[in-house]
This record gives structure tokens, C-alpha cells and sequence, in this order.
């Protein structure tokens, strides 16, 4: 009977594992694959939305970003039309996307790398990148 019960085990997590496996396998693909264009705010428009922010140390060694927006919002999600002064944004590390953020602050955790180049480009709730005068709204901080 102890025989038995080993096996299930064996074959019950290796099935969840596998499943965790390539569930996480595809969000990543699925992840960097929304591309749904831009929207160019009004040159007109006297509330253009902005970000910037800072690399902080923590107490406990670790780093995190604090971003900072004017006119801008961070909402999950919007039953009304996507709109410029609400959304999300996307971190970049070294050009690579890292993440999506919907606050304002990510861990970043422990620095390792010598030099790191992190963007944070704002977005609408549609996924839309959010630009003004052909430009990208985001922020650009370097580390050290």
C-alpha cells in the first residue's frame, strides 16, 4: 500500500509540474507578443500625460522603481473606451521587455549586472503605446 501511495504522488505532481511547465512557457510567449500599435495624443491636448522615476535601495539590499506619473492612471482594466490618461506600463531591461506594471513601484530585486538601462514606456488599457509628437511617453533610468 506505501508503494502505491508513493507512485500516485510521483505521477499526480509530475503531471501538475509539466502543466505548470508549459502554462508558464506560454504566458511568457503570449506576453511579448501584444502589439496593438500606438496612440498619438493631440498636440493640442493641454493634459499630456508624463512619467518619470528613480532607482532606490531598500534597507534590505534589494532595489525597486518608483515611478512617477502626471495626468496618468494605472487601472487594470476599463469598461469604457480606452482613453490616454489611464493603463498600464511596460518596464524594459537592456531593451528586453521585463514585465507589465500596473502601480507605482517594482521590485527589482538584487543588482547583479554592471550596468542596466531600464525603461518604462506608459500604455493604454487596449495595449496601445501611448506617444506624443512621434515620440514614446516613458521615463529611462541607468543603474549604477
Amino acid at each position: 500500500m506505501s508503494l502505491y501511495r508513493i507512485i500516485s504522488f510521483i505521477v499526480l505532481f509530475t503531471g501538475v509540474g509539466v502543466t505548470l511547465y508549459f502554462y508558464t512557457l506560454n504566458s511568457h510567449f503570449t506576453m511579448d507578443s501584444h502589439d496593438h500599435g500606438e496612440i498619438d495624443i493631440p498636440a493640442e491636448e493641454e493634459n499630456v500625460p508624463a512619467v518619470d522615476g528613480e532607482i532606490v535601495e531598500k534597507a534590505d539590499g534589494t532595489h525597486e522603481i518608483r515611478i512617477n506619473t502626471e495626468h496618468f492612471s494605472f487601472v487594470r482594466s476599463s469598461e469604457k473606451n480606452a482613453g490616454y490618461h489611464e493603463g498600464h506600463a511596460h518596464i524594459y531591461v537592456n531593451g528586453e521587455k521585463e514585465s507589465r506594471l500596473y502601480g507605482e513601484r517594482y521590485q527589482l530585486g538584487q543588482m547583479k549586472e554592471e550596468a542596466l538601462e531600464i525603461t518604462v514606456s506608459l500604455y493604454t488599457n487596449d495595449h496601445r503605446a501611448l506617444m506624443h509628437e512621434e515620440k514614446p511617453i516613458e521615463t529611462t533610468m541607468t543603474y549604477p
